[in-house]
């Protein structure tokens, strides 16, 4: 048995307190489901034309408690592009921009214009080139704000009362090409909590097998 003497003590001690904190970020600051989740849509890869800027509103809200991944990446042509998720309405909404070249972007569009939340920046868990980047989102079912990561990692959290609109929130993608025409393939949607009716396995909504494609407009 060790005693405070021995000379492994203090190597163990330090081994053991690492390993404590490692699990407090893991657990307590970075959260991630435990389980699989509960539903999973495939998503087909799509062409940015060259200078435009496209968006599909997938229709998929979330029940309460529940947290939402999309998983993207850009698949080849262009690479002064954007691409990622949307979240809100058709009218208000946040916009989640990564880049192949390892930058990141989120501005919030309303009727009253365009709010740069992270202006264009490099952030360390941006997935660069044609490896794909996981989106996480997970609206606080009592507040209604919202934390954003990505690849696990905390990206982005609302800071104070979030905006109305944010009750009513549905997923979106979109992506938008500043030269020539580019590539993006939307993996997968997936999908973690309970159903509004107790249900353990929540169906996507039925509107993401033939969502619209819409264009959206920058103030």
């Amino acid at each position: 048995m060790l005693n405070k003497n021995s000379r492994l003590y203090k190597p163990l001690l330090g081994l053991f307190a690492a390993a404590g904190y490692w699990l407090f970020l893991r657990v307590a600051i970075d959260p991630r489901p435990l389980s699989t989740p509960n539903d999973v849509q495939s998503l087909a890869a799509i062409s940015l034309p060259a200078g435009e800027r496209w968006a599909e509103w997938l229709g998929t809200g979330l029940p309460e408690g529940g947290m939402v991944r999309l998983t993207a990446a850009h698949a080849g042509g262009e690479e002064d592009v954007l691409y990622g998720a949307l979240w809100g309405t058709a009218d208000d909404y946040l916009a989640i921009g990564l880049s192949p070249l390892g930058y990141v972007a989120l501005e919030q569009v309303t009727a009253e214009g365009t709010t740069s939340l992270l202006p264009l920046q490099t952030f360390p868990h941006v997935r660069g080139g044609t490896a794909e980047n996981s989106l996480w989102l997970q609206p606080d079912p009592a507040t209604h704000q919202l934390t954003i990561r990505l690849n696990g990692e905390i990206l982005w959290h609302t800071a104070e009362a979030p905006p109305a609109w944010l009750a009513e929130a549905e997923l979106g993608r979109w992506g938008q090409s500043f030269g020539g025409t580019a590539e993006i393939n939307f993996v997968a949607v997936e999908m973690w909590g309970v159903g509004v009716d107790g249900s353990e396995t929540p169906e996507l909504n039925p509107r993401l097998r033939s969502a619209k494609k819409t264009a959206i407009t920058s103030s």
